[in-house]
């Protein structure tokens, strides 16, 4: 026997494996049963015809298609806009190229205010 190999263990001659989908079925009480039939009533995949189904299945999926491109155009202006970082035209006096400036600062939140501490290279 491989330990690679799971095999199922064998079902005696006669015997069958019950499976159910619920607590509900295993009880099949009275309540349970008129559930069953309020919720899948009998005939009910009789009443449309194949070509029927497969039209409302095409039609899904097309919407579905559909709903997944437009959400993907939707999510593509969702970045932050790019911006370029560009160079003093005229430096202050007190700032040293190079030079780390910390400052403190907070940021609000629900229950209050977070304080910070900013490091700032060049007044960036």
């Amino acid at each position: 026997m491989s330990k690679r190999t799971w095999h199922h263990p064998e079902v005696p001659a006669g015997e069958t494996t019950v499976s159910w989908r619920s607590a509900g079925q295993l009880e099949d009480t009275p309540a349970f049963r008129e559930w069953l039939e309020r919720e899948f009533p009998q005939g009910a995949a009789e009443m449309a015809n194949e070509s029927e189904m497969e039209t409302s299945r095409r039609s899904f999926l097309k919407l579905m298609g559909a709903s997944t491109a437009l959400a993907g155009f939707g999510m593509a202006a969702c970045r932050r806009p790019e911006s370029y970082i560009v160079p003093y035209t005229k430096a202050p006096e007190w700032v040293i190229p190079g030079k780390a400036t910390y400052y403190a600062s907070a940021m609000p939140r629900a229950t209050g205010a977070t304080p910070l501490v900013v490091t700032t290279f060049e007044g960036r």
